[in-house]
């Protein structure tokens, strides 16, 4: 079996409990027969590029990976919860490591300072992928569930609570520092909901605790998905392992000189020990928290406390042999300590905190004792109890109980392995697949001009240059169909009414020739990276599939007679339609005489004879009956006021069971956003760089979203979101509801019009940042705290 495991730092600089298991755990695995590799973070890369360092340690070939994982700029302050979670460059190397190694099976460690993204990647390859939990990063971006203020945290929640700890890791004020406030609020929400998702993208979870196992299922993950095993250890060092007798009981600390280890409540309860009743060793390497370890020296006034400094892994069995009692004083929610483990192994008692999942190893008075955590008074009498009580020591060490060897953890795990390989192989034979969907769906328009790089019917040449770009205005980048038809009574409202028309119909001209010229998107819906990232991945869990292609094949696998498009604007969605051979004929009206002489000119330019593009207005229009199979509407019946006749007419001319599918935006009128929606919008913008913010209109930098007025929106376009809000309920009283996709844009709309190309998804900051928007809207919108403003409908004829 091919076997990979992937840690967050290997042997020999890194040494911690986590490392030193997934070493034995390789040693053991190849013994048994198995080719393991390790994949695991070298040093940092300052230079930002990544290198990769194929190495062997002792007999385990290891790929170590060096990157820079720090946001730069101004973004910085992001990175302590998001490229720490989800670092592409990281991910593409994985990725061509796991094309090179092609694994049986992925066996996640850890992915601090790697990538959590990493599960993906790996569920990408089709392999069995399991996790095993050795502290709360997946929850918890400080790892140990604790606070700044030491205080122990109860878990995430949604993340938003998260936002004290991003804050303190930010540690500064300024000028951003409302802009900080607010997003480490959003980034913690973010990295919630991006963990828990990678989270249950694996086969598998292990917690060598209970206490753990329950955090993350309350945490979000179902209780079948995560199993307790313990880990095992090397016992071939602890074999006939010599005692070394003292005169007088020796405490020690064996571990890490951080803060929430908690040595200091270990040195102040020892203080109150009589002089000559005991002594405390402190093995540790002080070059890991100076500072800490220097206050922690300061405070100890006992004469009887001896400060041992570092020692080598292989030395362990050796030191735990020359203490009588160890002391673990974590004020952090300890999982499965190996220190614990080693010194049961030893004959070694302990006295834990109680805390964590270290009751489980530790029974109060059968192999040990424990005290309330961060308590040195409690700690000072558990260990008096012990110094009057030496006979205590002894029988505690033969209750210790059985400590698992690597031997049996491997083996264990080897039967785990098989098993998920058996199941991943059923469910492939049986055709089922997982992925991953987000809400979303896209505007053709933005999307047909790639369909040529996607479409596999066509020759990709001729029809990437037939597909013009998206025009853009504020509603999502799209045409107007018609004006509005606001007051008709006598020659003063029809003249009205005619001078609102022309303006709609110059404006939508005006637009459609800007967009024939704009080298970067605009608006939300014409960025390839909206499209993929966002909006394709929730209609098909295919990035590179849009709307109307799974329109296509989820609604219209073969091809239909005729059709019609309402608001066809320069014809991006005729020409997608004739690459997916929709319809064998089309008709195509719009309001814009400018916008049809473009249609029309590319048709005829990419011979499509089978489209017949009018100038009509769709207020007033008037539609053959029972002459349609499908009539498609994208982002055009919003322009309309007289929504009541337009749908009527459509309903008239769709034949039986005929479809009428449009994609939409149905938010507010005339843009009159909500408080909500422009505090979020706002809060957003100001984390942004300004070089994302620079408007690509007109190059100044994009500073506030404002709700415009009623009269700034008619004087711009009369049409304009005219009667948007009722779109929904009208569709619903003519039609019949086939399906329903509501896919955001509450947020992005607003926040990205106007510097939606300025991302740019090949850098890691845009990247970071614009999955940071799109998981802030996605939240809202399943919080139900706003409601989405884009819809896909596909309705059908009653």
């Amino acid at each position: 079996m091919k076997i990979l495991q992937v840690v967050h730092a290997f042997l020999p600089r890194y040494v911690a409990g986590t490392e030193i298991y997934t070493y034995h755990l390789s040693r053991a695995l190849i013994s048994r027969g198995h080719h393991v590799r390790v994949y695991t973070r070298g040093d940092e890369a300052p230079d930002g590029e990544v290198r990769e360092v194929e190495t062997i340690y002792d007999g385990i070939p290891t790929r170590r990976i060096h990157a820079h994982w720090q946001g730069p700029g101004t973004a910085a302050f992001l990175h302590a919860s998001l490229f720490a979670v989800s670092n592409p460059a990281i991910d593409r190397s994985f990725d061509l490591f796991l094309h090179e190694f092609a694994p049986d099976i992925v066996h996640f460690q850890h992915t601090y300072r790697l990538s959590a993204s990493m599960i993906a990647v790996a569920r990408n390859h089709r392999v069995p992928v399991l996790l095993t939990l050795h502290d709360y990063w997946m929850m918890c971006h400080r790892i140990q569930l604790i606070t700044p203020k030491m205080e122990v945290c109860d878990g995430p929640g949604s993340g938003a609570k998260c936002a004290v700890c991003l804050h303190h890791s930010v540690n500064g004020n300024g000028p951003d520092e409302s802009a900080i406030r607010f997003g480490t609020r959003l980034a913690g929400i973010y990295r919630a909901r991006f963990m828990r998702r990678m989270l249950l993208k694996t086969d598998l979870l292990i917690s060598p605790s209970e206490f753990l196992r329950r955090k993350i299922i309350e945490f979000g993950v179902p209780s079948d998905r995560i199993i307790f095993l313990d880990n095992g250890l090397s016992l071939e060092r602890f074999r006939d392992l010599p005692k070394h007798r003292s005169a007088r009981l020796r405490f020690a600390f064996v571990g890490t000189n951080i803060v929430h280890k908690g040595l200091h409540v270990l040195v102040e309860a020892f203080n109150g020990v009589p002089i000559g009743k005991a002594e405390l060793l402190i093995y540790g390497d002080p070059a890991v928290s100076p500072t800490y370890y220097e206050s922690v020296k300061r405070l100890a006034s006992h004469p009887d406390i001896t400060f041992m400094g570092f020692f080598e892994n292989h030395r362990v069995a050796e030191v735990m042999s020359g203490i009588d009692v160890l002391v673990v004083p974590s004020i952090w929610p300890e999982n499965s300590p190996l220190a614990i483990h080693e010194a049961f192994l030893a004959g070694v008692p302990v006295i834990a905190s109680r805390i964590g999942g270290m009751p489980e190893l530790v029974r109060h008075g059968q192999n040990g004792l424990l005290f309330e955590t961060g308590n040195p008074a409690d700690l000072l009498a558990k260990m008096e109890h012990l110094i009057d009580n030496p006979s205590l020591v002894a029988d505690f060490a033969r209750n210790a109980g059985h400590v698992k060897s690597i031997q049996e953890n491997a083996a264990e795990l080897e039967q785990i392995y098989e098993r998920l390989m058996r199941e991943r192989a059923a469910r492939r034979g049986s055709g089922v697949s997982a992925h991953c969907c987000a809400a979303g769906v896209s505007d053709c328009r933005s999307e047909d001009r790639r369909s040529g790089r996607v479409n596999t019917q066509s020759d990709a040449a001729s029809v990437e240059s037939g597909l013009g770009p998206e025009s853009q205005h504020d509603g999502g980048g799209s045409r107007s169909p018609g004006g509005s038809a606001s007051a008709m009574d006598g020659s003063e409202g029809c003249d009205r009414y005619a001078t609102e028309l022309e303006q709609v119909a110059a404006h939508w001209g005006e637009q459609a020739k800007i967009s024939m010229d704009v080298k970067k998107a605009i608006g939300w819906l014409a960025s390839p990276l909206v499209e993929r990232c966002y909006i394709h991945p929730g209609i098909s869990g295919n990035p590179e599939e849009n709307w109307l292609m799974y329109v296509k094949r989820r609604f219209l696998p073969e091809t239909v007679a005729r059709g019609l498009t309402i608001g066809c604007g320069e014809g991006g969605l005729e020409r997608h339609g004739a690459v997916l051979k929709l319809c064998l004929h089309y008709d195509a009206f719009d309001i814009s005489p400018e916008a049809i002489a473009i249609a029309r000119d590319a048709a005829e330019r990419y011979e499509l004879n089978n489209v017949r593009y009018e100038v009509r207005d769709l207020n007033y229009i008037s539609l053959e009956g029972d002459r349609y199979d499908v009539v498609f509407s994208s982002m055009a019946l919003h322009h309309v006021e007289r929504l009541e006749h337009l749908l009527a007419e459509v309903h008239k001319s769709l034949k039986a069971d005929g479809l009428f599918i449009l994609n939409e935006y149905v938010g507010p009128d005339r843009f009159q956003w909500t408080p909500l929606q422009l505090m979020a919008t706002n809060g957003l913008l100001r984390l942004l760089p300004p070089r994302l913010r620079r408007n690509l209109r007109n190059g100044e930098i994009k500073t506030t979203v404002c709700r415009p007025s009623i009269e700034e929106m008619k004087y711009a376009d009369p049409s304009e979101a005219v009667r948007s809000s009722a779109i929904v309920p009208l569709i619903e009283n003519h039609f019949r509801i086939i399906e329903r996709i509501d896919y955001g844009g509450t947020i992005l709309h607003l926040l990205l019009q106007d510097i939606a190309g300025n991302f740019d998804q090949g850098k890691r900051t845009d990247l970071t940042l614009f999955r940071l928007v799109c998981e802030v809207e996605r939240w809202l919108i399943r919080s139900r705290i706003l409601s989405s403003d884009f819809t896909l409908i596909v309705a059908q004829k009653r």
